[in-house]
């Protein structure tokens, strides 16, 4: 009964705290905070979720993790620019006519309008009220359109970005084009008709039907639309349908004329690009490399080439006369790094990336190893305690969506190595999620999706003892005598020789650490935006950190314990005072969930993974 009146107090000191720090989570992202330009390092992935290519021909643009924007050269693909300043996801880019401006917009609504030249921002505003799904420049650059999910498509005026005017869609509007010579605006979604406006007076002169893509001919005289796997050619002067293009066998998401009008390639949520011969209606040629629905497709300026993103998030590029790819570019990584592991000695990060383990080096991040083997995701990673091997946590099986994992594995890899010298696979019928090494190297504690722990001997495979209803956390005491265990009653602290609870703390966290003397647990739950610390004597509460405004995903404790690293949905990382429990800082810069945290051996860095990717920030300062 008393550890429930503790938990509850926590409960309400954690809801007052959380509505007194969403004002300072508002004065922290506009003056305080450790931003991402101060980082040491990082490492993301291209979003793919838009596409823009340079009228001049000279530059690629392409969002990625991290609320950056990639420029990268259209000849041979080298990264010329990254642009930094959003706070959220970037869901759209375009580039003006000219070449000189991009805009770009976020899911936050947000508009940015960037130098090219320089990576200068001049305008900045809130455009949306909700995630821009598409912007378009007008051919004389005079007008900027944005679609929204909140149902609005806006006409900006570029001159003084001032509205020009505003049509209501669904919050699925996505497809707009300009006719080339700027007369005539098409704006098209799946819940309403799409309608072509004559920008002059913007009265509708036509409707036609729904389109999640549209294209305007080059010479205006046709407009191709598809609200599904088929393209309909539609000649604009009286809405009369031309002829119907089959070929693909799911969505159309993107359409693009070539600058003569003599090809229109579309990229289908099929995972193909089709390159027609619009006046004929059949297929010339398919493109199949991408693994993943294509989003976007453009042709280059002399519609010599294709260039193409998709969900797999790489950019491709195919030779328009044969549809052979010719290049392609990738960001860092393949995508979100959920969980990461650094070495005792400080040398190397090891980084979850589905199911491959990269092994990068601390000091720059550049890639040391690559290690593949798992056949489904891998849920965890750790480095034993001399720095010697590396165990990490999957299926022994590859699943498919929603399937359930029938063994459990656990994998150990010299790093030295590429394959692995031992491989665990039994004594867990079910995905291991939470995994973690003794203090002195000898033993392994696991716990599996049916909540089945176990205390293995690294020695020889063997199991100490074995637990029914556990759970995460897993995380052993520094002195090795105890392991702190997650359990349907609370966190359990058990001795390590016989696995018997000593005491329960009525806490239902899924991350935790202990402090350096091993008196004290510090847990974080993902069902509030609470840190709780617990004297394990006693069980009683001591203190709760509310900073967060959101769910806590991640603790890492500073090898001296005098330095607490938290992670969160909240998008921030925050560093605390163990003795006090005072904010020392936020680092800043993710656009996603912080699912990782850790601290370098020698306290000078904090390591973060998430949905955005890696960094490697320089706290030592940060005292």
């Amino acid at each position: 009964m008393r550890w429930r009146m503790w938990l509850g107090l926590g409960l309400i000191v954690c809801v007052l705290g959380s509505l007194g720090s969403a004002g300072y989570s508002a004065r922290e992202s506009s003056q305080g905070g450790v931003w991402l330009e101060n980082a040491v390092w990082l490492k993301t992935y291209l979003s793919g979720q838009s596409l823009a290519y340079s009228p001049k021909g000279d530059l690629i643009a392409t969002p990625g993790g991290f609320g950056q924007i990639f420029l990268y050269s259209a000849v041979d693909g080298t990264l010329a620019r990254v642009l930094r300043g959003h706070e959220g996801v970037v869901t759209a880019v375009a580039f003006s006519p000219d070449g000189a401006k991009l805009a770009s917009g976020d899911e936050f609504g947000v508009i940015r309008i960037w130098n090219v030249a320089d990576g200068t921002v001049s305008r900045e505003w809130s455009a949306h009220t909700a995630r821009v799904r598409g912007l378009l420049f007008s051919p004389d650059g005079n007008l900027l359109v944005s679609a929204g999910y909140d149902g609005k498509v806006n006409v900006w005026k570029t001159e003084d970005w001032s509205l020009v005017r505003q049509f209501s869609k669904s919050a699925t509007a996505a497809s707009m084009a300009f006719s080339a010579d700027g007369k005539f605006l098409a704006l098209g979604d799946f819940g309403t008709k799409t309608t072509i406006l004559q920008v002059s007076d913007w009265k509708e002169v036509r409707s036609l039907g729904y389109a999640v893509s549209l294209a305007f001919s080059p010479h205006g005289q046709s407009l191709a639309l598809s609200d599904g796997s088929e393209i309909t050619l539609v000649r604009v002067s009286d809405g009369q349908t031309l002829r119907i293009l089959r070929g693909h066998a799911d969505y159309v998401n993107y359409l693009a004329f070539s600058h003569d009008g003599k090809l229109l390639a579309s990229a289908s949520k099929d995972k193909t690009i089709a390159l027609w011969d619009p006046v004929g209606g059949r297929v010339l040629r398919t493109m199949t490399r991408h693994n993943a629905p294509v989003k976007v497709v453009l042709f280059s300026a002399d519609d010599r080439q294709l260039i193409s993103i998709g969900a797999d998030r790489v950019v491709r590029f195919w030779r328009t006369a044969d549809g052979i790819q010719i290049g392609q570019i990738e960001g860092d990584l393949a995508g979100p790094a959920y969980k990461i592991a650094v070495s005792p000695t400080g040398s190397l990060v090891a980084m979850t990336q589905d199911n491959q383990i990269q092994i990068l080096n601390l000091a720059d991040g550049k890639l040391v190893r690559t290690l593949t083997g798992h056949q489904a995701i891998v849920t965890d990673l750790e480095f034993s305690p001399d720095g010697k091997t590396l165990a990490s946590s999957s299926c022994a099986v590859e699943l498919l969506l929603d399937e359930s994992c029938p063994q459990g594995e656990i994998r150990f890899w010299d790093l030295s190595r590429e394959q692995p010298i031992a491989i665990w696979d039994k004594g867990h019928s079910e995905l291991v999620i939470d995994i973690a090494f003794s203090p002195d190297g000898q033993f392994l504690a696991a716990v599996d999706r049916w909540g089945i722990a176990v205390l293995w001997k690294v020695a020889d495979a063997t199991s100490v003892w074995w637990l029914p209803a556990s759970r995460r956390p897993v995380i052993f005491s520094p002195d090795g005598q105890f392991l702190a265990l997650g359990s349907e009653d609370g966190i359990a602290i058990r001795r390590v020789a016989d696995g018997e609870a000593v005491i329960v703390l009525e806490d239902y966290g899924f991350s935790a650490v202990f402090s350096s003397d091993g008196r004290t647990l510090i847990t974080a739950s993902d069902s509030d935006d609470c840190i709780r610390f617990w004297d394990i004597a006693t069980g009683k509460l001591l203190r709760v950190l509310t900073w967060h405004t959101e769910s806590v995903h991640a603790l890492g404790i500073s090898p001296d314990g005098k330095r607490l690293v938290s992670g969160s949905s909240d998008r921030t990382i925050k560093l605390w005072r163990v003795e006090d429990g005072s904010l020392i800082d936020s680092l800043l810069g993710y656009t996603g969930r912080v699912t990782s945290v850790a601290f370098s051996p020698d306290d000078t860095f904090v390591i973060s993974a998430g949905e955005d990717g890696v960094a490697t920030w320089n706290v030592d300062k940060l005292r």
